[in-house]
């Protein structure tokens, strides 16, 4: 693997396997928090992507998303269409 560069930890690409030098790589913590199990995926223009990213790209509120998503029953892609509409977009 080689030294650690600065600001980046060990990551397994598969979380399923072992820590082994096929299954590692140096990755920063925004990187290591896209790979886990809890991480909710949309998928976008064919796609799958983590929510988090999906909210970035929409520009809009995480927040907001999570709660139209878990609360009201939308879809991502309705709630995100819900909070430009009523001109909640962060930009």
């Amino acid at each position: 693997m080689g030294e650690c560069p600065p600001g980046h930890t060990l990551e397994r690409i598969d979380n399923d396997g072992d820590y082994e030098p096929g299954n590692c790589r140096w990755a920063t913590r925004p990187d290591q928090s896209r790979n886990k199990r809890t991480n909710r995926l949309v998928e976008h223009e064919g796609k799958q992507m983590v929510f988090a990213d999906f909210c970035d790209l929409m520009h809009v509120n995480r927040r907001s998303m999570t709660e139209l998503v878990l609360y009201h029953g939308l879809t991502p892609h309705e709630a995100a269409a819900r909070l430009s509409a009523k001109g909640l977009a962060k930009y």
